[in-house]
């Protein structure tokens, strides 16, 4: 008896009208819906259907074009579909690698994602002639990987990149582009195709509703189905290993989510036999979450005192913004949220409350609202999202007995309540031949966290800031010698304050176990909450204390700016304005230098100032720095470990470009040394200023392991585009040439000429020996003749512009030299006679 064909189950819900949209056609084909739509343009549409709230075209599979058709039936054939309806609606899922790709993959998948993106984009259009669209896919994938390839190679990871998109047009998913030996994409043997059926996976699998995503109890049905079948085959007699890949390819086509890999497939079936023989079907489950410290959270319904229409009343007001009235009204009169789905009161809730729209229609009964308005105000934080709900949470109090001045620092950005003038040679706006911006400058105090007290100070004319202006904050205030290093650490917010290179600020400490003798170790907290920033009631003070200052844009700039402000923005005459009144900035705002100043004096008047608070208990921010810290001394760092924070270490290989520093988004080359040419291919540790970006300072590691022997490497030269000139080519050159040419002295030495020569002058015969000599005879005098010619042309240009005569009209030069030589010396000896004639008259 035949076995029964095995089908892979789809959901064919889609289809169930019998008709078929382009979209759903194309993903089944795998070409593009745009193809599918000039395919059909001559086809008669057998409907209409609704998708996403659009209407389009819909088609049978018995009016599709016999090619098409052919098609669904292999695709039908291949992935077991029970019909080509099915195919139709519910295409191939997604395609995914099954293990997690290595860094090189993912490096070589962006690559070939750029090199293949203007020719995945464009591939349907009609406007390139013949040949064009490959000629610039070599083109690109020569330019993207530095090394040329043959058409049919381009042409074949074309095809699986558009086979593995499935006619969907994702190109920009990174995945299709993996390597072939990266994706390891599962396939079943050629033998296992139709040579044994699995009714058991199948049962388990089509009741998962999502295969992309398998919950621990689907998982666990499907390795029960997988064993039982297992068990099943070894008592019809098939071969146990034969059996297990068999089991495994399948599980791996069709949940490819099941495990990341082919071999961690096969690890799981081991131990889950293992443990199934032993312990039964409760080793099949997946207990680590309930064996965890971790437990969910306790499920708060309803309360019962609501019946059933305070709840939809409840829910949709909830929906709607809490507008209770809205919600009230719509359930009274009845509405179609979902289509097809009207909501209502009951009868017999409509009849208990007597309600008329056309005399007010915001009624609602008032001991209705009293008892939902609670529930709803509750649950609001909860709408916006997580951390809305987080801030909205009750205030956690903290007691700050413990801690102590200096403990911990503490920072956070600020934006300027007020608008400040800085001159600018690119500035957007002009006053009698002063360019300058205008500009809401960034504000970064470094404050005690214990005692506010304001320690030093940032102000960058800029709208934004970056990690290195948080390095110059931290190094300006541990390197005075007022202040020095915090007892325990910084406590900084999230986002950039996470940065690599700030980080790097603390963890110096560990580097010798000297620093954790002398008590110096260093930490970096981060806030989760504005709330757990104190740094934030000094800002409140400042902007207190400093808003009377010309410019003040109001704590919200939006709703409460001043009007005059914005009427003296707008007066400032913008450069290209040619008709519009000149007006100086300092008429109506402060310059940059003098904002800087008046923050000193702002931050200096809130040190002095008493505090309330259980933290000061009415101590001023200086004399709570003085009082709480218990007699302590802050460290500072002596000069000879101040590179320990002004300067940022990588390490790095030295390639034929030298060493590449990036700094934000942009990247600085760095190869004007001999020493460094010859390190190419090693491993160096590059330390960096970025207060002195010309220089960077590199140790071998190998040849100096403690670092007793660094030497500096000087930035390379960066020229304009299309406009550079001669010296700057010649300075790069310069730069160029430190760098190779101990590689090139290298090569020279090492470069012998091995070949041996041998000249016969015998070689030929007579008559072309001698033809030779006349030959070479003839050239040198003609070569002596233009180089006489040649001097005799200078010489006598050179005398002519002496005797003041034209010499680009002498045709005679060689004559022309003789006369101007005895008119010179003619000239001589009249001026000696005369000489002598004056001192003898």
């Amino acid at each position: 008896m035949q076995p029964e064909k095995l089908f892979v189950s789809r959901d064919d819900s889609h289809g169930s009208t019998g008709l078929f949209t382009a979209s759903q056609i194309a993903k089944a084909v795998g070409v593009s819906p745009r193809a599918i739509r000039d395919t059909l343009a001559k086809v008669r549409a057998a409907g209409r259907l609704t998708r996403g709230g659009n209407e389009c075209a819909g088609y049978a599979f018995e009016s599709l074009p016999d090619r098409i058709q052919d098609k669904v039936r292999q695709q039908q054939e291949a992935l077991n579909y029970r019909s080509p309806q099915a195919v139709l609606a519910s295409p191939k899922p997604q395609w995914r690698p099954l293990s997690r790709p290595s860094d090189e993959a993912i490096e070589y998948a962006h690559l070939l994602k750029r090199a293949l993106s203007f020719f995945l984009l464009h591939r349907n259009d009609t406007g390139f002639k013949a040949g064009e669209l490959s000629r610039i896919a070599l083109r690109d994938y020569a330019q993207t990987f530095g090394r040329g390839v043959g058409k049919r190679r381009v042409e074949r990871l074309v095809n699986m990149v558009i086979h593995r998109d499935g006619g969907r047009e994702e190109f920009n998913r990174l995945e299709i582009y993996l390597p072939h030996e990266s994706a390891r994409e599962a396939k079943l043997k050629p033998e296992s195709r139709g040579a044994r059926e699995f009714p058991r996976i199948e049962d388990a699998i089509e009741i998962i509703q999502d295969l992309a995503s398998p919950t621990p109890q689907d998982r666990g049905a499907i390795w029960r189905a997988a064993l039982e079948e297992f068990d099943a085959c070894a008592e019809e007699g098939w071969n146990p290993k034969e059996a297990k890949s068999l089991i495994l390819a399948f599980l791996g086509v069709r949940v490819p989510r099941l495990a990341e890999s082919a071999n961690a497939l096969r690890m799981q079936f081991e131990r889950k036999l293992a443990a199934f023989r032993v312990e039964g079907v409760s080793a099949l489950c997946d207990r680590r979450r309930e064996r965890s410290g971790r437990r969910t959270r306790k499920a708060y319904d309803c309360p019962e005192s609501l019946s059933e229409d305070e709840r939809m009343l409840a829910a949709l007001a909830n929906s709607v913004g809490g507008g209770l009235s809205q919600a009230f009204r719509e359930l009274y009169m009845g509405v179609e949220i979902v289509p097809g789905q009207r909501m209502q009161f009951s009868a017999a809730f409509r009849a208990s409350y007597g309600f008329n729209p056309r005399e007010n229609k915001s009624y609602v009964p008032q001991g209705l609202r009293d008892k939902l308005r609670p529930l709803l105000k509750s649950i609001e934080p909860l709408n916006l999202g997580p951390k809305a709900a987080r801030l909205a949470a009750p205030s956690i109090h903290r007691d700050w007995s413990n801690v102590l001045a200096g403990d911990w620092f503490q920072s956070d950005d600020e934006t300027a309540n007020h608008y400040v003038w800085i001159e600018s040679e690119t500035g957007d706006y002009e006053y009698d031949g002063l360019r300058f911006d205008v500009l809401r400058p960034q504000i970064l105090p470094m404050v005690d966290i214990r005692t506010d007290y304001v320690l030093s100070f940032l102000l960058l004319p800029q709208p934004n800031y970056n990690s290195r202006a948080i390095r110059s904050l931290i190094l300006k205030t541990c390197m005075d010698e007022k202040f020095g290093l915090p007892f325990l650490g910084f406590y900084f917010e999230q986002g950039i304050w996470k940065a690599r290179n700030i980080q790097a600020l603390v963890e110096w400490t560990a580097i010798d176990d000297a620093f954790a003798r002398s008590g110096l170790e260093l930490k970096l907290r981060h806030a989760t909450t504005p709330r757990a920033k104190t740094v934030e009631r000094i800002f409140a003070m400042e902007q207190n204390i400093t808003q009377a200052l010309p410019g003040y844009t109001g704590r919200d700039e939006r709703n409460d700016c001043p009007e005059e402000t914005k009427r003296f923005k707008d007066s400032l005459k913008r450069v290209g304005q040619p008709r519009k009144a000149e007006v100086a900035p300092w008429d109506g705002l402060l310059s940059v230098e003098r904002y800087l100043d008046q923050l000193q004096r702002a931050y200096e008047r809130f040190n002095n100032e008493p505090q309330n608070g259980k933290r000061l208990c009415g101590m001023s921010p200086a004399e709570a720095w003085k009082e709480l810290s218990g007699g302590r001394a802050h460290c500072v760092v002596p000069d000879s470990l101040r590179y320990l924070l002004a300067t940022e270490q990588s390490e790095q290989r030295v390639t034929r470009e030298g060493l590449c520093i990036r700094i934000g988004k942009a990247k600085r080359y760095y190869y004007e040394s001999d020493r460094l040419g010859t390190m190419t291919g090693e491993r160096v540790i590059v330390r960096w200023n970025q207060d002195l970006p010309d220089h960077v300072v590199v140790v071998h590691p190998k040849s100096d392991p403690q670092a007793m022997k660094p030497f500096v490497v000087k930035h390379a030269p960066e020229l304009a585009a299309m406009n550079a000139d001669q010296d700057a080519f010649a300075a790069a050159r310069r730069s160029q040439k430190v760098f190779t040419e101990p590689a090139r002295s290298l090569f020279r030495a090492l470069n012998h000429n091995y070949g041996r020569t041998l000249r016969n002058e015998l070689l030929g015969n007579d008559p072309l020996r001698q033809a030779g000599h006349a030959h070479n005879a003839v050239e040198r005098e003609h070569i002596e003749l233009a180089n006489a010619r040649k001097s005799d042309d200078a010489k006598a240009r050179k005398l002519a512009h002496r005797a003041g005569f034209n010499g680009a009209k002498i045709r005679d030069h060689s004559r022309a030299v003789q006369e101007l030589e005895g008119f010179g010396d003619l000239e001589a000896r009249l001026l000696k006679q005369e000489a002598a004639n004056e001192q003898n008259p």
